[in-house]
């Protein structure tokens, strides 16, 4: 089972992946009945897509709650990360981020490239795949095969991700320059 859990809207929607699998299941690259895709939570988004009344395709909308959505993440083969991808704009970053890549799971990402999303997936440590709006529907399909074929262990993020977003130590951080400020006062 390959999840996105949490609140699907705007420019946050699986299409990259949804319109692929498609292709992969006619083509008999994969098995539709082996395969469960399901959109944990809030769904604002297009209802035209033909995986939607897939089998094998789960988006009903409910959301649960935090530890119900931790533990659907956890017990994941794969994780789904949903970033902007229709506009440019590459300031932000999802914070799932933060959860997928500690329960180390392999992530799909939609994505831009360069974007936070792909530079902090590059440097995390865990299996990850990256998908772009400018692919061709061939690069994306052998992309979503690799995805579907990294083994579903849980892998220990890297030590850049541990100390770059450890939260005890970016608050010793605040509270130092905090002090620092003060004493200055």
């Amino acid at each position: 089972v390959y999840r996105h859990v949490g609140a699907i809207y705007g420019d946050r929607y699986p299409d990259l992946l949804l319109n692929s699998l498609p292709r992969l299941i006619d083509s008999r690259q994969i098995d539709d009945s082996a395969l469960r895709i399901e959109m944990i939570g809030s769904c604002d988004a297009p209802t035209t897509s033909a995986a939607r009344q897939a089998s094998w395709f789960r988006c009903d909308g409910v959301e649960v709650p935090k530890a119900e959505a931790d533990r659907l993440a956890a017990e994941s083969d794969g994780l789904i990360l949903l970033d902007v991808t229709k506009s440019k704009a590459r300031l932000q970053l999802p914070a799932k981020i933060f959860d997928y890549v500690r329960i180390g799971r392999p992530v799909l990402a939609c994505t831009l490239p360069a974007s936070p999303a792909d530079r902090v997936l590059s440097r995390s440590g865990i299996p990850y795949v990256c998908l772009y709006p400018q692919d061709t529907p061939d690069e994306t399909d052998r992309k979503v095969l690799k995805y579907l074929n990294l083994p579903p262990d849980s892998t220990v993020p890297s030590e850049w991700f541990q100390s770059s977003f450890n939260a005890v130590a970016q608050a010793q951080k605040l509270a130092t320059l905090i002090e620092n400020v003060r004493s200055r006062a």
